[in-house]
């Protein structure tokens, strides 16, 4: 019904029809998705809050890495306050990346979109600082550059693409940097290790996720592929958990060893 609404352009007996569906059960991300997308193409400076609302009502429903990003780069094309990054809209937004970073920024596969777009906001505000203006140049500077160190420190996919993007962008700053070379200890100690760390544990997971993400697979395999993953971690949680309630107890921790 709700296509066949779509192809008439009726955008009044459209949204009827949505908050009808979405009063009785939890809309899918794709619903939420084609939702906003037909909202936002009307968007204009005096429904944008609605808009904002709506986005809002979807993440609620479900935490979608795309809706996330649909959401911040609606913000950032529509909303005045933070395409024209004034206080306010330059702290709104700022808060809404740093409520997407835990609800999509540790997705294994698709994290990567919400640390980018972070980042690439916050170089916007960088180009609009002074040149002669040091003080606040660094201050922002650092912003991004801990915006990275954070991104790097999380297991995610492609994360050595990460790394090389952000040695590029610190050679940008004037960092005596190998561009070459996996080591960062020039820039802290503390991001190399807790880099090679992220590496690892995606190492270790990415068999798992390269699995659910297949495409050919059926509900019935792809529910399979969840249930093993959701297991895994499962179990490293729960020895997890033993090892710290029992760090006293040799023969528990032998035989988990």
């Amino acid at each position: 019904y709700i296509k066949l609404l779509r192809k008439t352009a009726n955008l009044e007996k459209l949204r009827e029809a949505r908050e009808a569906m979405s009063a009785m059960f939890p809309l899918s991300p794709s619903l939420w998705l084609e939702w906003a997308r037909d909202e936002a193409s009307l968007a204009s400076s005096d429904n944008v809050p609605e808009i904002v609302k709506l986005y809002e009502r979807g993440l609620s429903d479900y935490q979608s890495v795309s809706l996330w990003c649909e959401y911040l780069n609606f913000l950032r094309e529509f909303d005045p306050s933070v395409n024209g990054y004034t206080p306010d809209g330059v702290s709104k937004m700022r808060n809404v990346f740093e409520r997407a970073i835990p609800a999509a920024g540790f997705h294994v596969t698709e994290g990567n979109r919400i640390w980018e777009g972070y980042r690439e906001f916050e170089q916007g505000i960088l180009d609009t600082i002074d040149k002669a203006d040091l003080e606040e140049r660094n201050k922002q500077i650092q912003r991004i550059r801990s915006i990275f160190h954070r991104h790097l420190s999380v297991p995610l996919k492609d994360l050595s693409s990460t790394l090389i993007t952000y040695k590029a962008w610190e050679l940008e700053q004037g960092t005596d940097l190998d561009i070459g070379s996996d080591d960062l200890s020039k820039v802290s100690p503390q991001v190399a290790v807790a880099n090679k760390k992220a590496q690892q544990m995606y190492s270790e997971r990415a068999h798992l996720e390269e699995n659910i993400s297949k495409k050919d697979l059926s509900d019935t395999e792809k529910f399979q592929h969840l249930m093993v993953r959701m297991a895994y971690f499962a179990v490293n949680i729960c020895l997890y958990s033993v090892l710290k309630l029992n760090c006293n107890m040799p023969t528990i921790c032998n035989h988990i060893a």
